[in-house]
């Protein structure tokens, strides 16, 4: 697998000049998604390296930011007596913001050739998984603090809402589904719509999730300092897991793998793989990445399947 890049070449045959019409750059505006006010799910700039990385979430961005704050001189781990969720709050973490920048400063990170700017996305399905079991059955107080309250649910009645705390306390998949479509959240929401189209074009590294660790090592191995040194050299190749002798991101990938599409059939149904096929079908339409649509139930017949209701 290798690093997706955005280039083109320009046929400056005389006859094709006045043929084509040649447009430059994007220009960032007030209203683009990755510099919105508050959104923590703006795009991080690592000055050293010249990197901006849009951090997605259930996608390894918890490890991305542990990361970045090492390379700013923060401890190598995150204090175990502090929330994990601090680490995401750009108010706390220490870490460089895109918004945080002039919209000139940020417009050339954004476009220029000596800047990189990555991301890394998962397979949609499986990211949707994780999300219901981190946000809704591990943490179920997630759920119920942004879906299982009025403002949400667009309803006065309490009786909607005893519905959807009861929803979240059995771990319902269905229902979790069915609630991202009126309750959207950050977590879920499509990967494809986290960062604006036209910067979509403009992302010259893409990693994936099944194959992070070798990714990310190319990723890192790809951007240097002002003295030479590349970001995998002195940050990545050692220093992580659970003895500290561990390159980052090296984790048991064959095993998550091999189980992936099981644990996948655990929880969804044939129509639940419907529904989600179609109300995130961006993730397979952005052209930026690919992911071949998995098919959990090949050979079922899905023609009973019908739009699912709360």
């Amino acid at each position: 697998m290798v690093p997706w890049s955005h280039s083109g070449t320009v046929d400056d045959d005389d006859d094709a000049i006045g043929d084509k019409e040649f447009h430059g750059p994007p220009d960032l505006e007030d209203t683009d998604v990755i510099i919105r006010p508050g959104r923590w799910g703006n795009p991080l700039v690592v000055e050293k390296y010249k990197l901006v990385f849009f951090a997605i979430p259930k996608v390894a961005c918890t490890e991305w930011k542990l990361l970045f704050r090492r390379i700013l001189g923060f401890s190598p781990d995150w204090d175990p007596e502090i929330s994990i969720q601090l680490l995401h709050n750009p108010s706390y973490n220490g870490l460089t913001y895109l918004s945080s920048y002039t919209k000139e400063e940020a417009q050339e990170m954004l476009t220029s050739e000596d800047w990189t700017r990555a991301v890394f996305v998962r397979e949609p399905k499986e990211r949707i998984l994780s999300a219901f079991l981190d946000k809704m059955v591990v943490n179920s107080s997630f759920f119920k603090l942004h879906c299982c309250n009025e403002k949400r649910m667009g309803l006065s009645d309490p009786k909607a809402r005893d519905y959807c705390n009861s929803r979240t306390n059995a771990e319902d998949f269905s229902y979790f589904l069915k609630r991202t479509l009126d309750c959207p959240n950050e977590h879920w929401d499509s990967q494809a719509n986290a960062i604006d189209r036209k910067w979509w074009t403009m992302m010259n590294f893409v990693g994936y999730m099944d194959n992070v660790a070798d990714d990310a090592q190319r990723l890192l191995q790809s951007i240097k300092s002002i003295d030479g040194k590349t970001a995998w050299d002195q940050h990545g190749k050692t220093g992580w897991g659970e003895s500290g002798k561990s390159a980052f991101m090296v984790r048991d990938t064959a095993h998550h793998v091999t189980n992936a599409h099981d644990k996948l059939r655990k929880y969804y149904t044939e129509c639940e793989e419907v529904f989600v096929e179609k109300h995130w079908a961006s993730e397979w339409e952005q052209e930026a990445y690919h992911f071949d649509k998995i098919q959990l139930f090949d050979g079922k017949d899905l023609s009973g399947c019908f739009e699912m209701r709360i």
